[in-house]
């Protein structure tokens, strides 16, 4: 399955702010944000092989230039499985913030997601980041929501992609 072209990958954990951001960065760049949220039902504990059927459904139903949000368990296995085969080529925005701070963001939602999966997402959001850091430096960047405002975060992530357009010219 080929990703259609200029996809971005927003990438971590639960609770650490990927959701908001892709909203208002797609909403600034008008483009079409997906999430894996679409496809999956909210609060229930689910297999990876739903998680995987979930993440193979929102990649069928993406499109050119879209904002792909998404939280997966093993970042480092889909590069591995190819379960994807262009994501190590896509940009990725990669969100993170602190485990406890993450924790207690998921704590606040209406369906909160098991703890046992934010911190299995986390660290796996962080090997991720190592991976990109190494490898793809120039299609990813690291936005860290413990501290930086919305305002903040959706800067940076804007002039990432302003950054971005500018390297294909």
């Amino acid at each position: 399955m080929k990703m259609p072209e200029g996809t971005t990958f927003f990438c971590g954990p639960p609770g650490a702010g990927k959701s908001t951001l892709a909203g208002y960065v797609a909403l600034r760049l008008n483009r079409r944000l997906r999430s894996i949220d679409d496809f999956v039902p909210r609060g229930q504990r689910l297999s990876d092989a739903q998680i995987d059927e979930a993440l193979m459904d929102l990649i069928c139903a993406t499109r050119h230039q879209d904002i792909v949000e998404l939280c997966y368990h093993d970042y480092m296995g889909l590069l591995r499985k190819l379960l994807i085969p262009e994501f190590s080529a896509c940009d990725k925005v990669v969100v993170i913030a602190s485990l406890e701070v993450c924790k207690a963001r998921n704590d606040t939602r209406s369906s909160p997601v098991p703890v046992p999966y934010v911190e299995r997402a986390w660290r796996s959001t962080n090997s991720l980041w190592e991976w990109c850091n190494s490898y793809q430096s120039n299609k990813s960047i690291l936005i860290d929501t413990t501290k930086a405002s919305v305002s903040d975060s959706v800067s940076a992530a804007l002039q990432y992609f302003e950054y971005s357009e500018l390297r294909e010219i």
